[in-house]
């Protein structure tokens, strides 16, 4: 990472396994956070100045560095709206709330406050005042229910009520501790007792539905309480719970960001972490909409059974919308006086509504790889200097399978050449700001809502969403407040048989059609006009000093974009079939309930499946899945049991299935269908295409095959294959056995 960081460096410890430097504030308004798997605490001014980091490794198993801003969530100027008045200034708030918490925010770089924050700071400080503390029958403001989307300063618009909540309960604590001793003039008592409460009891729980959601929030809380000494601490799945306990019982306990899994099995298994939480103060659920669609609602149930009752605490909850599972939730947490406050305007735009938006529908699922890196090629010439791509896919096998993909290839086939950092983004990794100007973060859905990457350039869509909702959170992952020097857009890559989803999910939506052939000459276009010197990359700020962008672009960008095809040919001859058959059984477990939103029979989506694992993926025939697999995830009702073998029936490599989606996505009849791809005896296959007929219940990535909760990245960890350089488990490599012969039995 080419930004020098600030030497100053702040006592905070975040446990779940993921040790946190805070680093003094980066230019403009960002923070970095470097991550160390199991590295143990140095010291640092003394014991009582920790200094604790976490390294997350990439999937290619080297150590990666990411940078997330907090300028779109943070640093308003005068508000989205230009007829608007200015937005007030952060003086506004002395007298509200202490120095040190003003000190954080300045240092952080705010100088004025986004609409959601104003509209949660005029009730302080009545609202920072703990309910123990209020006289009895004191009708000020206690529980709020914000209504405000990603992206609007909502993150500061709670932290601020907690941190000053926590600083006069702890104060509270040390004066009772004296007055009980009788002499009020020990300051020494006085600050024993405020380190003692402090160690014991939890202030403020936030729960975040995501790993890097929960993240990015601690690392901005600790930014926040950087005055105060205060400690956060992280609790989320996938890391060490006996850890987790160690750093919990060892520091202070102000603010506690965590994942639902995680949370309720500490609480459930852990008398300290019960005790602790029994006398918290506050609890701010964020983006609760995302937290009931990702089926969180019974651990939410289950948490609030350890936390005091809603009489006896406050609760924030914030979300993009209140439908009716919110508004449930908001009835069982918060105290039936809340006040509800909408930061929405119903005459505010969506963020989708001003970024320009193409769909293609590829004539064959071969095209699917060679053209996203057209449209990445694209970008950078487009962008030259400040492109960052997000690929949304809908599992975490296929983006791990792609993002794999994309590094064996990307450095041949794109013009920035090897200055293209591909990022693979899930549940393990933190966002990442790169300023190299060629980045390409591949993700899942986990990533679509909640996370802030900045300036982000364009995003990329393959295959459908969950639903159009979703869609709609990917595209506002660019076109952002805040978002400068970039031109963006949304492109969205659909299979044939895919098209379903447009015409009946997508029919608001300002969506223009491209095909592959219009992209595939204005990527020509562009080369031609970078290779002509009518185009050309941003200036080095260091005259005769080249920047790695300069030394990396390809001299010939034409040259480059016109080897893709063959690049990706070439480099799919060595992806191991084992790894196709992985992602193709994640694929059936998402498009599993997809039947409807498409407006196809799910047998036909099972044919369409093993077809895109013969034209896309190169596989010499199609994989095998039992009747009783499919019957197990709700997709082979009606179905013939078929006795021969798929190979044996089909005689030979070169047929293909029968393709019965032609048409835009319609129901198709019954007849025209070719069942064999999925006929034979489930004793045939191996157990991880699901068990024996009398074997009990099959899986595949990890879920529950009737909902939308396939191969989610939720916080209590994945049965998937690990990139992880630490991990001794079985590699998920495309690449790592090499093709099997045709008629080998898999």
């Amino acid at each position: 990472m080419a930004t020098s960081l600030a030497p100053a460096l702040r006592r905070l410890t975040l446990c779940g396994g993921a040790r946190f430097a805070a680093l003094h504030r980066v230019p403009p308004a960002s923070v970095a956070v470097r991550a160390f798997l199991g590295s143990s605490l140095s010291s640092l001014n003394g014991p009582a100045a920790r200094f604790a980091a976490t390294r997350w490794q990439s999937t290619s198993a080297a150590a990666a560095h990411f940078q997330f801003s907090a300028e779109d969530d943070l640093a308003f100027g005068a508000g989205d709206d230009k007829d608007s008045k200015p937005a007030p200034t952060l003086d506004t708030l002395e007298g509200k709330v202490s120095d040190e918490t003003l000190k954080g925010l300045r240092d952080m770089g705010i100088t004025r406050l986004s609409p959601v924050q104003e509209a949660v700071f005029s009730h302080l400080p009545e609202l920072a005042i703990p309910i123990s503390q209020r006289p009895e029958g004191s009708t000020a403001t206690r529980d709020l229910l914000v209504k405000a989307r990603t992206g609007t300063g909502k993150t500061v618009g709670f932290l601020v009520p907690a941190i000053e909540m926590r600083k006069r309960t702890i104060e509270a604590a040390g004066l009772a501790a004296v007055k009980e001793a009788g002499d009020e003039s020990d300051t020494r008592l006085c600050r024993q007792a405020e380190r003692t409460f402090a160690r014991r009891n939890v202030g403020t729980l936030i729960i975040s539905p995501t790993r890097e959601l929960a993240t990015q929030l601690a690392a901005e809380a600790i930014r926040v309480t950087k005055h105060h000494g205060m400690e956060v601490r992280l609790f989320t799945g996938g890391t060490n719970k006996s850890a987790q306990m160690r750093d919990f019982t060892r520091g202070r306990r102000d603010i506690v960001v965590a994942t639902t899994g995680r949370l309720r099995d500490l609480l459930q298994s852990e008398p300290d972490v019960r005790a602790a939480f029994a006398k918290m103060d506050l609890l701010v659920l964020d983006e609760t909409d995302t937290l009931l669609d990702q089926g969180f609602r019974d651990d939410l149930d289950a948490i609030g059974e350890f936390l005091p009752n809603a009489q006896n605490r406050q609760t924030l909850l914030f979300s993009a919308t209140v439908p009716r599972n919110v508004q449930q939730v908001a009835r069982a947490f918060m105290h039936p006086q809340h006040e509800v406050i909408d930061c929405i305007k119903d005459d505010t735009p969506p963020v989708h509504a001003h970024v320009p938006q193409h769909y293609t529908l590829l004539p064959n699922a071969k095209d699917q790889v060679p053209h996203l890196l057209r449209l990445i090629a694209h970008d950078q010439m487009v962008n030259p200097g400040t492109s960052k791509v997000i690929v949304f896919l809908p599992t975490l096998k296929l983006t791990q399978l792609f993002a794999t993909i994309l590094r064996g290839v990307a450095n041949k086939t794109v013009p920035a050449g090897s200055a293209t950092r591909i990022h693979e983004l899930h549940s393990k990794l933190a966002q990442n700001a790169h300023t190299s100007g060629a980045a390409v973060m591949v993700t899942s859905d986990v990533s679509a809502r909640g996370v802030d990457y900045p300036n982000v350039s364009r995003v990329i869509q393959i295959g459908i969403p969950s639903s159009a909702e979703q869609y709609i959170h990917r595209i506002g992952r660019t076109g952002r407040a805040g978002s400068k020097g970039v031109n963006p857009r949304g492109d969205f890559i659909l299979q044939n048989w895919e098209s379903g989803f447009l015409t009946w999910q997508l029919t608001d939506i300002p969506i223009k059609p491209s095909t592959v052939a219009e992209i595939k000459d204005e990527v020509a276009d562009l080369a031609a006009k970078f290779d002509a010197g009518e185009l050309t990359l941003p200036e080095s700020e260091r005259p005769g000093h080249p920047t790695r962008l300069q030394e990396a672009w390809a001299p010939s960008a034409s040259a480059v974009v016109k080897d893709i095809d063959p690049q990706v040919a070439q480099l799919l001859r060595r992806v191991d079939e084992s790894a196709v058959r992985e992602t193709f059984l994640s694929m059936i477990g998402f498009y599993a309930s997809k039947g409807q939103d498409l407006r196809m029979e799910k047998t036909v989506l099972v044919e369409a499946l093993q077809q895109w694992t013969v034209d896309a993926m190169g596989l010499p025939q199609p994989p095998y899945v039992s009747p009783g697999f499919l019957r197990d995830i709700g997709m082979g009702e009606g179905q013939k049991r078929h006795r021969d073998r798929p190979d044996q029936r089909r005689g030979g490599n070169d047929r293909r299935l029968s393709k019965p989606w032609v048409g835009r996505g319609a129901p198709m009849a019954e007849g025209g269908r070719d069942r064999r791809s999925y006929g034979g005896r489930d004793e045939h296959r191996p157990s991880r295409y699901g068990q024996d007929s009398d074997g009990g219940r099959r899986r595949y990535d990890g879920g529950d095959s009737r909902t939308s909760r396939y191969d989610r990245d939720s916080d209590r960890g994945q049965r998937r294959p690990s990139f992880d350089g630490g991990e001794r488990r079985e590699q998920f490599n495309p690449f790592g056995r090499g093709r099997r012969e045709s008629g080998e039995d898999y």
